[in-house]
Order: C-alpha cells, then sequence, then structure tokens
C-alpha cells in the first residue's frame, strides 16, 4: 500500500510490521546513506528499526530501506483538534528529540571539517548554478546570490555546527490517538549545521502552515493553532535562539529553502517573488 502523507520519498507498507522507502534515482546518495546511517545508529529516540537495505549498482537501480512500520498519524493532519497541553507536551518531546540527533557523531553524516559559512556559501553557489543552467534564474539573479554567498563570514563565522534534523513540520513526525509522539520520519533531511538551522521551516509553519500540509489538510490551516509554537521552541530549546543576528542568519536559511524548492517548482512565481525580496 502506497504511503503518501509524511514521506520525501516513495514509501509503501508491505505488511503490517514493515515498510520500504525507495530513493529517487539519480539523486545524491547522501540521503539514503544519512538515512541508514542514523537508524543503524544506537540512539534512543522514537524512530523505526532498520530491518534491511539495499545500495545501488547503477544508475538504473534505487537505493532503498526497509524499516519497521510505525502505527499512528501525521501530526499534521490532528494538530488542529489537539488541546494546548498535548500540543506544548508534543513541542516538548520534539525538542528532545532534536536534541538527542544533535548528538551523534558528525563523522555519520559529514566527514568533512568546512566551517559553517563554508558550507553556505558553497550550497549557495551550487543552487545558483543549478538553477541558472537550466535557465530558472537569470545569470544576474545568479550573481547576486553568490555575491550574497560570499558575505557569510558576517554572521556565521566560528559558529559551531552538530547533526541537526531541520525539516520539522508536523508531516514528519508520527503520533498515536492520544498525541503521543511515535516516531521522527524522514531521517534522510539531517545535515551538519547551527543549531537555529529548522528556524526556517518554524517560521514558515507559524506563518503559513497550509505550505506542509497535505491538500486535504489545508482546510485546517489556522494560523490560531501555530501561535504558541515558536514560545514552545523557545522554552524547550533555547540553544536554537542564542545566536547573534537572528534575522540575517534566518534570510540565509530561508534563501536556501527557496532555492531548494525551486529546482522542482521552476515557474511558481510565488517563489520568485520571494527571491527578489530576499536578494534586495
Amino acid at each position: 500500500t502506497r504511503i503518501t502523507i509524511g514521506f520525501s520519498h516513495e514509501v509503501h507498507k508491505l505488511n503490517n510490521n514493515m515498510i520500504i522507502k525507495l530513493y529517487k534515482l539519480g539523486e545524491p546518495i547522501k540521503y539514503y546513506q544519512t538515512e541508514l546511517a542514523i537508524l543503524g545508529y544506537n540512539l534512543n529516540f522514537p524512530k523505526a528499526k532498520l530491518i534491511a537495505c539495499y545500495e545501488s549498482k547503477n544508475e538504473n537501480e534505487r537505493n532503498y530501506i526497509i524499516m519497521s512500520y510505525v502505527d499512528g498519524v501525521a501530526l499534521g493532519g490532528v494538530w488542529h483538534v489537539a488541546n494546548n497541553t498535548q500540543r506544548e507536551e508534543l513541542i516538548k518531546d520534539i525538542t528532545k528529540t532534536l536534541k538527542t540527533i544533535n548528538t551523534l557523531d558528525p563523522a555519520l553524516i559529514d566527514s568533512t571539517a568546512k566551517p559553517l559559512s563554508k558550507r553556505i556559501e558553497d550550497k549557495l553557489a551550487d543552487l545558483a548554478e543549478k538553477l541558472s543552467s537550466n535557465k530558472t534564474i537569470s545569470a544576474q539573479t545568479a550573481n547576486k546570490i553568490i555575491l550574497k554567498a560570499k558575505d557569510t563570514k558576517r554572521y556565521f563565522n566560528d559558529t559551531e555546527i552538530f547533526p541537526v534534523y531541520y525539516d520539522i513540520h508536523f508531516d514528519n513526525f508520527i503520533v498515536n490517538k492520544n498525541f503521543n509522539l511515535q516516531a521522527i520520519i524522514d531521517l534522510e533531511n539531517v545535515e551538519i549545521a547551527a543549531l537555529d538551522y529548522p528556524l526556517f521551516c518554524l517560521r514558515k509553519m507559524t506563518d503559513e502552515p497550509h505550505k506542509y500540509l497535505s491538500e486535504q489538510d489545508e482546510q485546517f490551516a489556522n494560523i490560531k493553532d501555530y501561535i504558541n509554537l515558536i514560545p514552545w521552541y523557545k522554552i524547550y530549546y533555547p540553544e536554537m535562539f542564542a545566536y547573534k543576528n537572528p534575522a540575517q542568519r534566518l534570510e540565509y536559511y530561508q534563501l536556501i529553502d527557496t532555492l531548494n524548492i525551486m529546482i522542482d517548482w521552476i515557474k511558481s512565481k510565488e517563489l520568485h517573488n520571494k527571491l527578489d525580496i530576499l536578494l534586495n
């Protein structure tokens, strides 16, 4: 049975105990390797159990992981029916999980020793080149991105880095009928970054909750239900908010997010407008 909620890749439920997750052809192998490493690592947080895996031998094969099936529903589809006590307890448990992931050995995710400013500069330059080469953005816009990327040292120099799960929207958290956290999914979304990197996702979820909900659940996207998210994160994960120049740092994270989405949504006027705002 195909599972479509909360997963970035193709996922099928094999039976009541197992699912298979197939990674896209042609995408970087780091996503498969990252999720495989985290599932196989002895770290105590709510996640599926690794059962089997396969690494492709050629470009026509897909990497895949077979893992245990976690019974429950995506939090995004039921957040609107939880009360504030249940919601706060969930954020407490989610932040505990995020902190646990921060304790992973960074070498499991990325063995390079590049500082954060260089990581962000390289990522932005790579995205600018990809989007310029396929004519999604103009050469002039690409140059603006690269120029902005060269200024990262001003805000990110000497920032300590950790393994960070950044894709913290609610479809990536599985809960039971009592709103207890059962698992965090899509663990390929762990990068070596600063602790405040997930703030771009948290801010979007607070301001535009419908962006992270499935089409059938968009009707439940009420900003009032998300108004306490950032205050709760500040209580239970204050390390996320302990950096200087938070507005400028967030702008860089939002720029990375916008460019990443543009790779798949090349004609989105909304994304192009957002890009213009971030660069001007």
